[in-house]
């Protein structure tokens, strides 16, 4: 869900559904999911335009939740601070992600509200760059409450932090 071109997929598999349990509203369904599918790609538009200038930025993650966001606005992660999910990284991994984010001259480090503070911290403040807070699904950060305002929200944090 986090390719906006995947809605195209999402939301068929939910009008099925829906105009399956109940036909006499399939048509409204469908509209609806037209209305939506148009409106994503006008925002898909502006937030390929507004993402541009970080396509040759180095980025760190905390953990990998993010191939798909990456693929679609062609994005550079070059390494994860966690690298299994629920084990926390050890020193020699912590000081290969500076080193590489050091020589990689990478500014943004990227974790999610759920995910520890203290390693991405760490390594930010070594290697001189930012933290940004991005949320992975709908509800997980204020002004995220559906799936374009998630988008808009992480857009927003992202091109903000590069700016800087």
């Amino acid at each position: 869900w986090l390719d906006p071109k995947n809605a195209e997929t999402i939301t068929a598999n939910i009008f099925e559904a829906l105009a399956r349990i109940d036909p006499a509203n399939a048509a409204t369904y469908e509209a609806n999911r037209q209305a939506f599918l148009a409106r994503l790609n006008t925002k898909l538009t502006e937030w390929e335009a507004k993402l541009s200038p970080l396509r040759a930025m180095p980025i760190v993650a905390y953990h990998n939740s993010w191939p798909y966001f990456a693929r679609r606005f062609r994005l550079d992660f070059i390494g994860f601070i966690e690298t299994k999910p629920g084990v926390p990284p050890s020193p020699s991994h912590l000081a290969g992600i500076v080193r590489d984010m050091r020589a990689k001259e990478a500014r943004i480090v990227i974790r999610e509200p759920n995910e520890p503070e203290r390693d991405v911290a760490f390594v930010a403040s070594k290697a001189g760059a930012r933290v940004v807070t991005l949320a992975a699904s709908v509800g997980a950060l204020p002004r995220t409450d559906d799936y374009i305002s998630l988008f808009d929200a992480n857009v927003e944090a992202l091109t903000a932090a590069a700016m800087r």
